[in-house]
């Protein structure tokens, strides 16, 4: 077993980041109800990242969202560090081969991209059986 000894500089921020990033700028957040400046900056960014993932992964109560949805869901959520918000703000990045959300139960899989932009005609859609319909 890997011992990681507390006096480590990055261990306090992982410390942090572990037990902060579900606080709220505003107080509203858990487990100590902390805001402002009282929460790391490390767990601020955490906290957008993790309200991003939570929304573009599937759920057993619902598919992915599209990033591009998920992202105007996490920059309008109550309490986010607005600098952590611009720190993370999502620039789609495809690339060939890349599967990607098209309207449920369907996937696409990215076949051409022209100057960074991906068209329609481009994806490949295909049915995910996993995936309920919208």
């Amino acid at each position: 077993m890997v011992e990681f000894p507390l006096t480590e500089p990055y261990m306090a921020t992982a410390l942090a980041v572990c037990v902060q990033h579900h606080e709220r700028m505003d107080g509203t957040g858990y487990p100590a109800g902390l805001k402002g400046d009282g929460i790391h900056m490390a767990a601020r960014v955490v906290a957008v990242a993790d309200v991003f993932d939570a929304l573009t992964s599937d759920r057993p109560y619902r598919p992915a969202l599209d990033p591009d949805d998920a992202w105007r869901i996490t920059s309008r959520q109550k309490g986010l560090d607005v600098r952590a918000l611009r720190a993370l703000r999502v620039r789609r990045q495809y690339v060939v081969d890349h599967i990607v959300n098209a309207p449920a139960p369907d996937l696409g899989t990215v076949r051409k991209i022209l100057e960074g932009v991906v068209a329609p005609e481009a994806v490949e859609r295909f049915r995910d059986p996993n995936r309920k319909a919208a």
